[in-house]
């Protein structure tokens, strides 16, 4: 899923929640200053059971910093039908 944002990137970090609500694995891509919400621009969400080795580099956010990036986002969900 592309995303795209500004700081301080509060759609970004909902649209995380949400799919970390549903994906065993999230991982975002971004330039570091996106991440950081220093500055607009684009961040790429991948979500699936096992990423397993998708490429890690300096604008790849999974895990602990992951869970620091979407801290206060609340996922959104539908209500149910």
């Amino acid at each position: 899923m592309n995303v795209t944002d500004v700081p301080p990137m509060a759609r970004t970090r909902v649209q995380v929640a949400t799919l970390r609500s549903t994906f065993a694995d999230v991982c975002l891509l971004a330039e570091p200053a996106v991440v950081r919400a220093r500055k607009a621009g684009n961040a790429v969400l991948v979500a699936g059971a096992d990423l397993g080795d998708l490429p890690a580099g300096a604008g790849a956010v999974r895990g602990a910093a992951l869970n620091a990036f979407s801290m206060d986002a609340r996922a959104r969900l539908d209500a149910p039908g």
